[in-house]
Parts: structure tokens; sequence; C-alpha cells
């Protein structure tokens, strides 16, 4: 099973461009294996793409493209970043970041009806 622990994993803007650049040779900690140390690197550069890019949407396969991650991988990422409030889900089923989202309030005006009041 894939898991991902969001704890302390914010990226700021300015982070979230060092982080995605290959050039970076940060030294693992000792205390994380591998895996845990990819999912982070791979956690921060998600994030980073959405706090570069201000509006982007994009769907689960868009997303799985974009970032080279097998379906369920993906799919956990996604998720656990919407339980983390970074990003929702639209009604077509693209991810956006939250700060982006807009309530949406429907105006209505009266109809015309044709009748006009005595």
């Amino acid at each position: 099973m894939f898991r991902i622990d969001l704890k302390d994993s914010t990226v700021r803007p300015s982070e979230a461009r060092d982080a995605a650049m290959p050039h970076q040779t940060e030294a693992p900690s000792p205390f994380l294996d591998e895996t845990t140390t990819k999912t982070e690197q791979i956690l921060r550069r998600v994030q980073g793409e959405f706090l570069e890019m201000p509006g982007l949407r994009l769907t689960e396969a868009q997303a799985r493209r974009l970032w080279g991650l097998d379906t369920a991988t993906c799919a956990a990422l996604l998720e656990a970043l919407i339980a983390a409030r970074f990003l929702f889900r639209t009604r077509d089923g693209a991810y956006m970041r939250i700060e982006n989202a807009t309530p949406v309030q429907a105006k209505l005006s009266p109809r015309a009806t044709g009748v006009t009041a005595a």
C-alpha cells in the first residue's frame, strides 16, 4: 500500500522551483528509507508545480503523464493532497489548488414573462 505523510512538507514558491531542479544534491537522511525519500521528492514536485502555475488544472491521467507515476501512486498522491486541503477535485474530475477555488454564487434575476403589472 502507498502511504504519504504530509507533515512539514509545505513548499513555498521559491523552494518549489529549487525542489524540481535536478542539480540539487541533498544528502538523504539516514533515518529515511529510499522509498520515503522518493515519495517526499514527488510530493514536493507536485506541490511545486501547483504553486508555480496558478490555475493549474489537471485530470488524474494528465497528472500521471506529467509526473511519470503509475495509477495507484498518482491516485494516492492526489487523494493525500486533497486530505491535506492543498488540492480539491472539480465536478469534472480535474484537480486544482484550493487557493484558486472561488465559490460561484448565482444571482437570479426576475424572469421576463411578458406580463406587466398594472
